[in-house]
């Protein structure tokens, strides 16, 4: 049907009277990137032909319409994001608010997808083929339709259709006379119609064909891992490169979006300079990122949403706290730590909000910035209005350009072409008016940060990298002397199905369209199979045998090809004996005699439970930062609060003794002094928290602690002899405070510690030979030194469901105890004691030496650890660069 075409024919026609039709921008640079490689070391010039993608045709012939009076294009066409913003609308419009479906936008990318498939391919659905998913979509397509006249508005689709209307009709002529189409293995019933006007037109059609190459040596290799399969390419990578400097290979991964992490790791490590490779090779991994991902770009949207939210009466901090730590702002290297403290003085003290005002005084603390801050507000004042986004793109450029971005730093080549970039989405972001009109400062920094998350950015491709790593698709058509292909089983190639839900499965699947049916993968999967095999001399497939215990097999497309087991480079690594220099790092300086400590009880359970961390947090002082919104600041807020208003309860009953308690219960006077202390409590603890939320707080608190009170009222008579009370262990410098001291009437002592979560017997901790929860144990070990027994050491859990958990003595009056498991591993309570003493004075002296081995015994021991990853428990990210 169309004429063959091979390079030096097509070098040979008319060039202005030639159109190169790419199927998409990939083939279209390397057709070029092949005639500008002709002319190496030629001193001459060559007339090119007009070379551009199918879709950037269109658009030129469509603009071509506008100066027909019958077909005029609409007076907007919109691009991919306004399009599906629009679908996103009317799907909101068509539905009632009772039945909104859970994800709107991607039901938009699907209706976007089913009104293209319909078109492209001609699909029509009979009465008796619709779904009700399918209903809902023609009405969809009805309205989204309807608003696009309305508005006069052209969307892809519409503006396609109109062109092969035209082309049909003869109401638009094209000036070339031959046209060769590149790259396209089938074609649908719409891009059917359109060749075919064309040759009505008398357009003489080509099918452009590479030399045909011999067919690739194949072979297929089985590594026992993924992992393996990544080292077994890059090692084969390594090694083609040092054999043949100047060639060019490729690694083609069929999951790289997944993969890309890893495989930078592997790359960095096989192809950094050696003794072997010298000065190693570079690489380039075609993988694209959403624009709004790249540092510079976030940092911008952090600090414009940051702007945006100041013009409301409060302003949510961990959305100045993005931005002051994004940076690429004002006097971010001198006032980078100012800022930093910022952040985390709003995140101790759980600040949720700012008025506009405490935030500029706050951020008068970094001189350059509060300058450049306030002077963004002056703008502000007189600008905060509702715009259309070719009006606010100059005011969002110069709300940037008065708070310093891109910052005081040197931009290398990435951020340089980030910027361009971003530069480049702005100025289309401009030309949205037509879709969203008017809009707030917080409504356009919203969309834009939409509109650049739909936008994929890649730098420019490393012009010395002879390695490509790329996809399975940006392979088709390149040209390499030696391709790797990762991952080739047979539920990748050919991949799944995935038909779109909103056309009935038998319309797809009689129209074979793209992604419908295991036969249409089936049919693509062997394209790509067959273009692989003409682009490079020797061809590598590779498969895992097995991923995380799940026994994986190579794709049937490749099952006649030789197969090979490779063991992972990493296993049977003859290792030769070396003499090397051993240093076991576990160990800081020991405390000095005059060095401050802070950390009470917490200290030494955190050695017991980690001593690298204890080493971390009490001696380097460092943390991780704390969420804004803290789900645990809640408990926090309600332990302190639970605390106070029992000592202000007990502080209250004099004597403090059961005896008392008992007497003020019956008189009914007890209820009526907790109900006072815990509002007294409210008021001094729960500060930081909505009015509604410390009365529901305050509510449940006066029925947990009444149950506890009823639970103190059985025990064996007691009196208190201390109430948050301060102790030091001796020969360690730091405040230890316990909740509370009982004494019973044999004289000896129950230690008690508030625990406000529900019951969890974590005392059976105290059990093991390396104990944690050692808040109670290092205060028995402090009235040892006093001379002073201990009946018991216990948990109060005031909770819903309250008790008394722990060791001690029969007479103490525990509620809840183990003591099977105290049996089996310290015979009695003696020797409990016995044990906790001297791990408690084990510990100190850990720390005290500076001890700092990063181990630990179970890993829920790590729950609550801030400094995790310091730690290195489990490194398997790397950071990529930017």
């Amino acid at each position: 049907m169309y004429i063959p075409l091979d390079f030096t024919q097509l070098s040979g026609l008319d060039s202005t009277e030639t159109l190169v039709l790419t199927v998409n921008n990939r083939f279209a640079r390397r057709l070029l990137s092949q005639l500008q490689h002709t002319l190496l070391g030629q001193q001459k010039a060559i007339a090119v032909p007009d070379i551009m993608p199918l879709t950037a045709w269109l658009r030129q012939a469509n603009d071509d319409l506008s100066f027909n009076v019958d077909q005029a294009p609409a007076s907007y066409l919109l691009d991919s994001f306004s399009s599906l913003y629009v679908w996103e609308q009317t799907i909101y419009a068509q539905e009632s608010e009772d039945s909104w479906l859970i994800d709107v936008s991607q039901a938009a990318k699907m209706a976007a997808d089913a009104d293209a498939l319909m078109d492209e391919w001609a699909l029509t659905i009979q009465d008796e083929q619709h779904s009700v998913d399918s209903k809902r979509f023609m009405q969809w397509r009805s309205a989204y339709r309807t608003y696009l006249e309305q508005h006069d508005l052209d969307d892809q689709n519409r503006s396609t259709q109109r062109v092969v209307a035209a082309l049909e009709q003869g109401a638009y002529q094209p000036r070339w006379r031959h046209v060769v189409l590149v790259g396209f293995h089938d074609m649908s019933a719409r891009f059917q119609r359109l060749l075919l006007a064309l040759q009505d037109q008398g357009v003489s059609l080509y099918h452009y064909q590479d030399a045909v190459p011999d067919q690739a040596q194949c072979h297929c290799v089985q590594s026992p891992t993924p992992d393996a399969e990544w080292r077994l390419a890059a090692q084969w990578a390594a090694k083609n490169l040092q054999e043949k400097p100047q060639g060019r290979f490729a690694i083609v991964a069929l999951n790289l979006q997944s993969e890309v992490p890893f495989a930078y790791r592997v790359l960095a490590h096989e192809l950094a300079a050696s003794s072997d490779l010298k000065g190693g090779f570079s690489w380039n991994i075609a993988v694209g990122r959403p624009l709004s991902a790249w540092s510079l770009v976030k940092s911008a949207l952090h600090w414009l949403e940051a702007l945006a939210q100041s013009t409301q009466p409060q302003v949510p901090c961990r959305v100045v706290g993005a931005a002051l730590l994004s940076g690429h702002c004002v006097g971010e290297l001198n006032e980078a730590s100012s800022r930093a403290e910022l952040d985390v003085q709003w995140r101790k003290k759980q600040t949720g909000q700012l008025s506009p005002a405490s935030l500029a005084e706050q951020l008068d603390k970094c001189e350059h910035l509060g300058a450049a801050w306030r002077a963004a507000q002056g703008y502000l004042q007189t600008h905060n209005h509702s715009y259309s986004p070719s009006q606010w793109v100059p005011h969002l450029r110069e709300l940037l350009r008065l708070l310093g971005f891109p910052g005081e730093r040197n931009l290398d080549s990435h951020a340089y072409q980030t910027m361009q970039a971003f530069d480049q989405r702005l100025g289309q972001f401009s030309r949205l008016a037509p879709v969203f009109g008017q809009l707030s400062l917080i409504q356009v920094v919203h969309m834009l940060g939409r509109f650049l998350s739909e936008t994929l950015f890649q730098p420019q491709r490393d012009a010395r990298a002879r390695l490509d790593v790329l996809g399975l698709l940006e392979a088709e058509g390149g040209h390499w002397d030696g391709v790797w292909v990762i991952g080739v089983t047979d539920d990748v190639l050919p991949a799944i199905p995935d038909p779109n839900p909103f056309i009935p499965y038998e319309v797809l699947r009689e129209a074979q369209a793209p992604r419908a049916t295991p036969e249409r993968e089936l049919l693509w999967a062997e394209q790509m199979i067959a273009t692989l095999k003409t682009s490079t001399p020797e061809l590598i497939f590779s498969y895992a045998a097995q991923d995380n215990g799940q026994l994986l097999r190579r794709s049937p497309l490749i099952q006649d090809l030789e197969e090979h087991v490779v063991a992972d480079p990493l296993v049977g690594i003859e290792s030769k004996p070396i003499a090397i220099e051993v240093l076991s790092d576990d160990r800081g300086p020991a405390v000095r005699a005059d060095e401050p400590v802070f950390g009470g009880t917490g200290l030494l359970d955190k050695q017991a439970r980690n001593p690298l961390w204890a080493f971390v947090q009490y001696r380097l002082h460092a943390s991780a930062l704390l969420p804004y919104e803290d789900s645990g600041a809640l408990r926090m807020w309600r332990g302190t609060f639970l605390h106070l208003g029992l000592e202000l309860f007990w502080q209250r009953v004099t004597p403090p003794t059961s005896a008392r308690l008992a007497q003020l219960w019956h008189d009914g006077q007890a209820q009526q002094w907790l109900a006072e202390a815990l509002q007294q409590a409210g008021e001094e603890a729960l500060t930081g928290l909505p009015q509604a939320i410390r009365v529901l707080e305050i509510e449940r608190a006066e029925q947990v602690l009444l149950g506890w009170l009823m639970l103190e009222l059985q025990r064996p008579p007691f009196e208190i002899k201390a109430l948050e009370q301060q102790h030091q262990l001796t020969g360690l410098r730091t405040k230890m405070r316990i909740d509370r001291i009982d004494q019973l009437a044999d004289g000896r002592y129950v230690l008690m510690d508030y625990k406000t979560s529900k019951a969890n017997k974590n005392y059976t901790a105290w059990l093991r030979d390396r104990p944690i929860e050692l808040q109670l144990p290092i205060y028995a070990s402090i009235l040892a030194d006093q001379g002073k027994e201990v009946a018991a050491l216990a948990f109060a859990f005031l909770h819903y469901k309250t008790a008394l958990g722990g060791y001690g003595v029969a007479e103490s009056g525990l509620t809840d105890s183990e003591e099977k498991k105290l049996t089996e591993t310290h015979g009695d309570w003696a020797g409990v004691q016995a044990h906790l003493q001297t791990q408690v004075l084990a510990m100190r002296d850990e720390f005290l030496s500076g001890l700092a081995t990063n181990q630990f015994e179970q890993e829920d021991d790590l729950r609550y650890c801030d400094v995790l990853p310091f730690l290195r428990l489990n490194q398997e990210q790397i950071n990529e660069r930017e």
